[in-house]
């Protein structure tokens, strides 16, 4: 009995060392990614990859697959917040300048997920695409570009800096398993 105790309790123990390993890669990638980059923090990459619930046993490679995943979801939602902004301006009295700045947000993200989807089909047989992964990381930018250069606020400034923050996680990821041995 006391043997059949101490198995358990053993495997316990080993269950939760596993855990805690994957915990590690997911903070650890994490942690170097944001120390890399100082515009992403180790607090928003870890509690956006754990909105997965995969990430906790993920390694580098399935963090960079759940990373994109959440990058095309994310993107594919601006998209279309900014081309409601856009139908909202059609009517009376709608802000023409809101409009053209939006438009070409709608544009620059329809052009990302493009882009997305292929550095996706590339990273899914480990081609790593990292130069199409920054155009990615451009669309955010250039969509606040819009915005400043019609002397107007972005209505999604915001969310367009968070889509720059998950851009990163992705890119580095994909840099970081380009470079590696195992490959």
């Amino acid at each position: 009995m006391k043997f059949f105790l101490f198995l358990s309790l053993l495997g316990l123990a080993l269950v939760f060392q596993l855990e805690c390993v994957s915990c590690d890669t997911l903070t650890d990638t994490c942690k170097k990614i944001s120390d890399a980059d100082p515009t992403l923090s180790t607090e928003f990459c870890v509690t956006t990859l754990q909105v997965n619930p995969e990430s906790k046993t993920a390694d580098l490679h399935g963090l960079g697959a759940i990373s994109l995943n959440l990058a095309m979801a994310n993107a594919t939602c601006m998209k279309s917040q900014f081309q409601k902004i856009i139908d909202e301006q059609k009517q009376p009295g709608g802000n023409i300048e809101l409009s053209k700045s939006c438009a070409v947000c709608v544009e620059v993200y329809s052009l990302g997920l493009f882009t997305l989807s292929k550095v996706i089909s590339s990273f899914e047989s480990k081609g790593y695409d990292s130069t199409g992964m920054s155009a990615v990381c451009d669309s955010p930018v250039t969509c606040e570009d819009a915005f400043q250069e019609s002397n107007s606020t972005s209505p999604l400034a915001k969310e367009n800096d968070n889509f720059l923050q998950l851009c990163i996680i992705p890119l580095a990821i994909i840099e970081d398993l380009s470079h590696s041995p195992n490959v």
